[in-house]
């Protein structure tokens, strides 16, 4: 699978868990800042990721510190871009490839899945 269909696939797959998952009106503003982080990511190289993360980690501890009412839009917005680079890093991890952060298990499953190696249950096939 190429590069470009895996990160849509990833950033498809969030925005529709998000979209389900954030349905009341006081999480608007949740899934808002959710979907933007996966948008932004469309196209992104892993160096652009990662400086998209750093930048994102910057925005949220200000708006922390400051107690701003957008706290949980951007912190949203980071979640999703790291969610994003966890899974890419996961799926190069599997193919033997260097990571850009060491993946979670739950990055390392959606990947597998994306790839078809694994679904819910386990592995489906043997992973080099």
């Amino acid at each position: 699978m190429e590069r470009v269909d895996f990160l849509n696939r990833v950033i498809d797959d969030g925005i529709a868990e998000i979209t389900t998952e954030y349905t009341r009106d006081d999480q608007l503003h949740k899934k808002e800042g959710g979907i933007k982080g996966f948008e932004e990511c469309r196209g992104k190289t892993d160096d652009q990721l990662m400086v998209m993360l750093a930048e994102a980690k910057e925005i949220t501890n200000e708006l922390r510190m400051d107690n701003d009412g957008r706290y949980w839009y951007f912190v949203m917005r980071e979640r999703q871009i790291e969610w994003v680079i966890n899974v890419l890093s996961a799926k190069n991890y599997l193919k033997g490839k260097p990571t850009m952060v060491i993946p979670t298990a739950k990055g390392a499953l959606k990947a597998g899945m994306i790839l078809g190696r694994f679904n819910a249950n386990g592995p489906l096939t043997q992973v080099a």
